[in-house]
């Protein structure tokens, strides 16, 4: 299958920068487009690496995965390390500058489109300011991802482009959203929970057997995750037990029953209900789809 020819990259790019990843998917959008994915990279930057701009045609997110740096932007500055994210675009002047380069690596994605600024804005991104992400390890994958989709067809490749970008905006608007918490102590509590439920969600049983675990009060717990989530600390232990049973309905020659049993259920047919509200099939019907 023949490829369309990668574009040549443009005047942008910085030219201090010894090993760079780039996608380059639409550098000219329409103006009346929603969303757009213009170009993406990866960049391991030279011990001079040092950007001035004042202003920026598309609306920049940047990653930082390594290295310390300095930025300057809407009059502060700021000492930035791994995990620090930022957005520019249009009408803002804005400085970085490489200080420490052990490590110097960065990541950035330029969108164009209509719906971009509120999506920022929804992150806590629209302001010129960074923002700390806490976990990364998503984020380095999703990247990785985008970047890959340049060894793809030109249409395949604007196809999961666009996609993977909606996903990071919408992933950054998620873990960023509570950054900032006056309260920061509930928030990393219910990170501790949450954690833990990923890691051993087949220890417990019951809400009362979680709370417990976790030195807090059942009904605490429920304040936590109506503060920071969009389901009950039972509809997430429900669904976590449900995706490991998919898994073993899927990969291992189980029974419903045994399924059944070892995600806590003593009754199948109670599990099989519960099974088809999660995923809108019972698990007989599941496994014979897959």
């Amino acid at each position: 299958m023949s490829r369309e020819r990668p574009p040549e990259k443009p005047s942008f790019i910085s030219t201090q920068v010894e090993r760079g990843r780039y996608l380059f998917l639409d550098l000219n959008p329409p103006a009346e487009k929603e969303f757009a994915l213009v170009c993406a990279g990866r960049e391991e930057c030279a011990p001079d690496y040092a950007i001035h701009r004042r202003g920026f045609r598309y609306r920049a997110l940047e990653y930082v995965a390594g290295g310390r740096w300095e930025l300057e932007m809407g009059g502060q500055r700021w000492e930035l390390g791994p995990g620090a994210v930022f957005s520019y675009g249009p009408g803002v002047t804005y400085s970085i500058r490489l200080v420490d380069p052990r490590n110097p690596v960065k990541f950035f994605v330029d969108f164009a489109g209509t719906r971009v600024p509120t999506w920022l804005r929804a992150a806590g991104l629209a302001e010129p300011r960074p923002r700390h992400l806490h976990q990364t390890r998503w984020i380095h994958d999703l990247l990785e991802q985008l970047l890959d989709c340049a060894n793809l067809s030109r249409a395949a490749a604007r196809r999961l482009g666009h996609r993977l970008g909606e996903l990071i905006l919408l992933r950054l608007r998620e873990d960023l959203r509570f950054a900032g918490d006056p309260h920061p102590e509930s928030y990393h509590t219910f990170e501790r929970v949450r954690q833990l439920l990923q890691t051993d969600y087949l220890r417990f049983h019951t809400i009362e057997a979680l709370a417990e675990a976790c030195h807090v009060t059942p009904a605490y717990l429920a304040r936590l995750f109506r503060r920071y989530a969009d389901e009950t600390p039972f509809q997430y232990l429900t669904r976590l037990k449900m995706d490991h049973a998919a898994e073993l309905l899927l990969h291992r020659r189980r029974t419903v029953k045994e399924v059944a049993a070892e995600v806590g259920f003593d009754d199948p047919y109670h599990f099989s209900r519960v099974f088809k509200r999660v995923h809108g099939v019972s698990p007989a019907h599941f496994r014979r789809g897959q």
